[in-house]
């Protein structure tokens, strides 16, 4: 079932869930950044960058 502009409901949602996770990922490394402290950012940093970049693919996918 394709809409009126050629985009279908299944691309809406890739597209949904992918900005959901970049917004995720962004706002998970932002706050990992900017607290004090060395512990938090060992793990939450890089999996906050992971997060952001699913995201990035979600939204760049041509096929959904």
């Amino acid at each position: 079932m394709s809409g009126r502009f050629g985009i279908t409901y299944s691309r809406m949602v890739v597209a949904a869930f992918g900005i959901i996770l970049l917004a995720l990922g962004g706002t998970l490394t932002y706050l990992t950044l900017t607290v004090e402290g060395a512990a938090p950012t060992l793990f939450f940093t890089p999996l906050g960058f992971l997060v952001a970049i699913l995201g990035v693919f979600l939204l760049l996918s041509k096929d959904a």
